[in-house]
């Protein structure tokens, strides 16, 4: 609503007819029903139910519900059955995350010892990021166009509520021998002001650093991509859309070398994957519209013209794979629109461009449009779905 008045923000159309699949509340497992209670569900008194899916169809049906039609519902499916366990992925997992907790404490000493003091020596470098902002700073470096954009990470919250959300799944994963992977994609502001403050020595911004060892410490594992994406920034003109304010999605840049560093940390499963079933081609496109075309100031790039971007696909079928959650791999992703761009349809995203690197077509659970409720619509109803 705006003004007082209903503005458009639905994909569907009045009676436009969709097929939900759902379970019944009351046969959902204790730890599903502990989460659909964020909504407050016991205010109501009809039934409740938990939609899984929904599809469009073509129309209502030609029999009336309310004369007695009950609506399909299904039984929740068995519990997963537990994969084998990988000692050799445990121990890499852990000494992973025992060297990530050594460099943070190493930072605190070189900090003044606490966050607290780290953050007040960092103050200086929120300002000078703000001023960045006011005077709307935008420029082609080294080949690669960045700008500041409002999102960037300096808030008071030290991760707590998170990680608190988050353990709960963590230890439904583990009784099952599955690991939990955080991929961080981070605010499209955190790579610039990294790249405008100096492109000779990476900064560490003590707020994320703050979360991300509240997370190692309680051991929820997480790969972090900005560093990596910092050294590399120069491989691709754009990383994010830096040249529409509006848009805060990743573009080739992040989805690549977030997908790299994914990469190297799945390699201690020995998944038995063939790279050479993909093949990669520079023949993606969006469709025409401001946000798609170059941005202006490099002689190099046309800004009249179309940018392109590499997608992977399938060699047998020359499309590429499909979101599936429902398909056998030994990964799954669970994301929401900021794991697929630049393009799923095309084969243009994180998952897809992980899939070429090991070899292995992943499960992938996506929801798009859902924001922080990540954790409760993504890994939540993935359980379900897995089953």
């Amino acid at each position: 609503m705006k003004s007082k008045q209903l503005i458009p923000g639905n994909i569907f159309k009045p009676n436009q007819g969709l097929t939900v699949t759902a379970v019944e509340y009351d046969k959902l497992p204790e730890y599903m029903k502990q989460i659909q209670l964020s909504d407050s569900i016991e205010n109501f008194e009809a039934p409740m139910y938990y939609v899984l899916d929904f599809a469009e169809n073509a129309g209502l049906p030609k029999t009336d519900v309310r004369s007695g039609t009950a609506p399909k519902i299904i039984d929740l499916p068995a519990p997963i059955t537990p994969s084998e366990a990988d000692p050799s992925a445990a121990a890499a997992r852990k000494k992973r995350i025992e060297n990530e907790l050594a460099r943070i404490n190493g930072l605190l000493k070189e900090h003044g010892g606490s966050f607290r003091a780290w953050k007040k020596e960092y103050y200086p470098t929120i300002q000078k990021i703000d001023a960045w902002k006011k005077e709307k700073r935008a420029e082609w470096i080294n080949g690669a166009f960045f700008a500041t954009p409002s999102c960037f990470w300096a808030v008071r919250d030290e991760g707590k509520p998170f990680v608190r959300a988050l353990l709960p799944y963590q230890d439904y994963l583990r009784k099952n021998n599955t690991d939990l992977i955080l991929l961080r994609v981070p605010a499209k502001g955190e790579l610039s002001a990294a790249v405008f403050l100096s492109t000779e020595k990476y900064t560490e911004n003590p707020f994320w650093i703050e979360v991300y060892k509240t997370c190692l410490e309680n051991d929820i594992e997480v790969v972090d991509p900005l560093p990596e994406m910092w050294r590399r920034y120069h491989e691709f003109f754009l990383s994010y859309f830096y040249h529409v304010p509006r848009e805060n999605h990743p573009f080739t840049g992040t989805s690549v070398i977030a997908s790299d560093v994914l990469s190297s940390v799945l390699k201690r499963y020995h998944s038995e994957g063939d790279a050479d079933q993909f093949v990669l081609t520079e023949g993606g496109y969006r469709s025409a519209g401001d946000e798609n075309r170059f941005p202006a100031g490099n002689p190099k790039y046309d800004p009249g013209k179309i940018m392109r971007f590499p997608v992977v696909l399938c060699k047998a079928t020359n499309r590429p794979f499909p979101v599936d959650a429902r398909i056998a791999s030994p990964f799954l992703f669970c994301s929401n629109s900021f794991g697929i761009y630049p393009d799923k349809e095309q084969g243009a995203s994180i998952p897809h461009y992980t899939a070429r690197n090991t070899g292995v077509i992943p499960a992938w659970f996506y929801q798009n449009g859902i924001g922080m409720s990540m954790l409760r619509h993504c890994v939540a109803k993935t359980q379900i779905l897995q089953g």
